[in-house]
């Protein structure tokens, strides 16, 4: 087993993907017909994300909000974790939650 951690994972997520994977796992996308109690949701949400309803952050999730792992998750599954084991073929299992990955490894020196 080892593990590390991603640096400046929390700050350099762009908020416009992390709220699009949301609106991707919420089915709120177009055509996703969760109507509106979920485009409801999925403003409350980048409201949440933004940091309040007058302040426009563009980049970065507050690492002090319980939304922000979830919110990383969802942005770094799409757009680290699938691309990743998609194009790697790798001897260990890896795996992450929010900034912390770690792999499986069958020995020290692996």
């Amino acid at each position: 087993f080892a593990d590390d951690d991603v640096k400046n994972a929390f700050p350099s997520v762009p908020v416009a993907g992390a709220v699009a994977a949301f609106e991707r796992h919420l089915g709120t996308h177009e055509g996703g017909g969760k109507g509106e109690n979920g485009l409801k949701l999925l403003s409350l949400v980048e409201t949440l994300l933004r940091n309040s309803e007058s302040e426009n952050t563009e980049v970065g999730l507050d690492q002090g909000s319980p939304l922000s792992p979830l919110a990383l998750n969802l942005f770094m599954h799409e757009n680290f974790d699938l691309p990743f084991t998609r194009e790697v073929e790798l001897p260990v299992r890896p795996g992450r939650y929010a900034d912390n990955a770690w792999w499986t490894c069958r020995s020290v020196s692996e």
